[in-house]
């Protein structure tokens, strides 16, 4: 199990791999010291130094490394290449491995150090689609509605709202996401998996057209 860990602590700084029981193997990913000339991309017992366009090469470099599940959290709005990376990531999983997606469909302008676009639902699909990634229907979901964007806009924060509200605003299933969520959560499956298939999975949207 893969995600981008705290540059302060490699190998420990863990904040989605820790709330996954199952997980007994949890590999860091680390991009700083590369850009800073400290690392050679290279796997160091569970750290990863790479970045997302290395990361297949990296992973089988000594052996296959690749995991069975990728968290890739606020992400991809930073990536300028987003169709190339999500394919780098299809690459690191194994055969039935997931990757947890998730970026802003509203967002204010924010650079770490770039800022480069928001995804929408449709978007989200088309672009794990054309990766290769299955996409189960139930495996989407929305944070926030028009309320909530309003409130965005006008500089409210999670405290300002009742819990009740706040998880009320939460949308499960493709159908269901709101046109207005702030952000954008999906799961994208490597095939082979049962869940690559009817009813599961939503028909591929670039066979589609």
């Amino acid at each position: 199990m893969q995600e981008w860990g705290n540059p302060a602590t490699p190998g420990s700084g863990f904040n989605y791999a820790n709330m996954v029981p199952a997980c007994t193997d949890k590999v860091d990913m680390q991009y700083d010291a590369i850009h800073l000339g400290q690392k050679t991309f290279s796997m160091e017992g569970n750290v990863v130094y790479s970045d997302i366009d290395h990361l297949p090469s990296v992973l089988t470099q000594a052996g296959d490394k690749r995991v069975n599940l990728i968290f890739a959290t606020q992400v991809f709005e930073h990536l300028h290449n987003p169709h190339e990376a999500v394919s780098r990531m299809f690459e690191s999983l194994l055969p039935g491995g997931m990757m947890v997606f998730t970026a802003p469909q509203q967002a204010q302008f924010h650079q770490v150090p770039h800022d480069f676009f928001r995804y929408t639902k449709e978007g989200t699909l088309y672009l794990l689609q054309t990766a290769g990634f299955c996409m189960p229907h139930w495996g989407f979901a929305g944070g926030g509605d028009f309320i909530f964007d309003m409130a965005r806009d006008a500089g409210l924060q999670v405290q300002d709202f009742p819990m009740e509200e706040i998880l009320g605003a939460f949308q499960k299933g493709y159908d269901l996401v709101s046109d207005s969520a702030i952000t954008i959560h999906a799961l994208g499956v490597k095939p082979p998996h049962p869940w690559c298939s009817a009813p599961h999975a939503i028909p591929n949207m670039a066979i589609a057209r």
